[in-house]
């Protein structure tokens, strides 16, 4: 099993969210275009402009307790790289046993109904770190976080996409719902992002749980193969991404890089033309004349370079 470690994935889109979730205007397309999901109510996101912080990086160290949640998760925000061991020790320290209750998931799954209104950062933070405790018993709320309807796509397009929607945001979150799933990594909540993968409406939800399919799972190439499977049409190119780790050597990345290449070779999109535009004819440069006169060697003389 190869998992991706879900701190190289958080910071990235932590930073994405200081810097683009105030949700204000609908102006960006939805990349809605699979089947739809069975929840009927939409993920509520934002009913005002959030405020959005720019922290600064590090801080002190937090232990995750039922009564540390909120500290945790600003801590989980700030931490520089060198806190990540750190973070993801804090976690581990917090599992529950397998039996009985779990206060510390039971309180970070009500903190993620109110973080999800308030803060996409938090929000995020929230399902990676229920996700990491592995603990099968937040499977349904992570599948039901994940199958919420998006937010309809905007009515109207507008020039400036300086904010981001709504639809957008609970993509992503919808997105990380699927990976934190994989993270469980039992039987259950591996069939739990199958599902994702092959039912939810949006693409990058998909996309996101069938990389969280395929790596999560035992074995890597069996995981691909049941996901070409239950995939159909061009969400088939799913099972077969990949991405180069850091322990994958040149020959394994060119390897699985022509086996895709193979099942899908690329196909560079027709040229953008308007309707109206004259057809478009190759260019074909005029010859130039040399300027200068050919040589000739002068009469009576020898000439070595003639």
């Amino acid at each position: 099993m190869r998992r991706k470690h879900w701190l190289s994935a958080i910071f990235p889109a932590i930073a994405f969210c200081f810097s683009a979730c105030t949700v204000g205007s609908d102006d960006l397309p939805n990349s809605n275009d699979g089947p739809t999901g069975k929840a009927t109510a939409a993920l509520e996101l934002f009913p005002t402009p959030p405020t959005i912080d720019y922290p600064a990086p590090g801080g002190d160290s937090v232990a995750l307790t039922t009564t540390t949640i909120d500290s945790f998760l600003n801590y989980v925000v700030r931490a520089s790289a060198t806190q990540q061991a750190d973070i993801v020790d804090k976690v581990y320290a917090a599992r529950c046993t397998p039996t009985g209750t779990c206060p510390i998931l039971d309180a970070l799954v009500a903190r993620l109904n109110d973080t999800t209104k308030t803060d996409v950062t938090l929000t995020y933070a929230c399902l990676t770190v229920i996700g990491e405790l592995g603990d099968a018993r937040a499977i349904t709320p992570l599948y039901d976080f994940a199958t919420q309807p998006i937010p309809p796509p905007p009515e109207q397009e507008y020039e400036d996409h300086g904010e981001i929607t709504s639809a957008a945001i609970a993509e992503m979150l919808e997105a990380r719902a699927a990976e934190a799933l994989g993270f469980i990594a039992t039987t259950d909540a591996l069939n739990a992002v199958l599902t994702l993968a092959t039912t939810h409406s949006s693409f990058a939800v998909r996309a996101a749980a069938a990389d969280a399919y395929v790596y999560n799972s035992p074995n890597e190439a069996s995981a691909r193969t049941t996901l070409d499977t239950a995939l159909s049409g061009t969400n088939k190119k799913l099972a077969w991404r990949f991405d180069k780790s850091p322990t994958m050597t040149e020959l394994e990345f060119a390897t699985k890089h022509g086996d895709y290449d193979s099942r899908y070779p690329f196909t560079p999109p027709p040229p953008i033309v308007n309707a109206n535009d004259p057809p478009i004819t190759p260019s074909v440069p005029e010859p130039v004349a040399d300027p200068s006169p050919p040589f000739k060697c002068p009469p009576n003389t020898v000439c070595r370079l003639q």
